[in-house]
């Protein structure tokens, strides 16, 4: 990806495997997930570079709440628009209550990131 950084605005990398987060951690954000609105056009404009991943060090289990609950949180999405934080805090929340491991959401160490966030956008 670093061959591309002029040309890349927005990425965000979704990982659901075991002990798939650990390469990632030399930035991850706060368990305070700051409220993030579609209306926010600066957000849009900065950019970002964000990884959520379903579990640290500890074992992912194969009938994966993580990937269920993400894929929900899209489908059943009645806005036109929903934060990338909005779907972490649903994700981690049914995850953590059900499971044995915990997500984990942040920058990615080594790609810029201007605080900026990733949308998803209905077609």
């Amino acid at each position: 990806m670093e061959t591309y950084l002029n040309y890349l605005t927005h990425t965000l990398v979704i990982t659901d495997a075991c002990e798939s987060g650990p390469g990632f951690y030399q930035a991850m954000r706060s368990d305070n997930l700051k409220k993030r609105s579609c209306s926010d056009w600066q957000a849009t404009q900065f950019k970002s570079s964000q990884v959520f991943s379903s579990a640290g060090y500890e074992l992912a289990v194969d009938d994966s709440q993580f990937t269920r609950t993400f894929a929900t949180a899209l489908l059943n999405n009645p806005n036109a628009c929903i934060p990338i934080e909005e779907i972490v805090a649903k994700v981690s929340s049914a995850v953590t209550t059900n499971n044995q491991q915990k997500p984990n959401f942040g920058k990615i160490a080594g790609l810029k990131d201007e605080d900026g966030t990733f949308f998803f956008i209905a077609r």
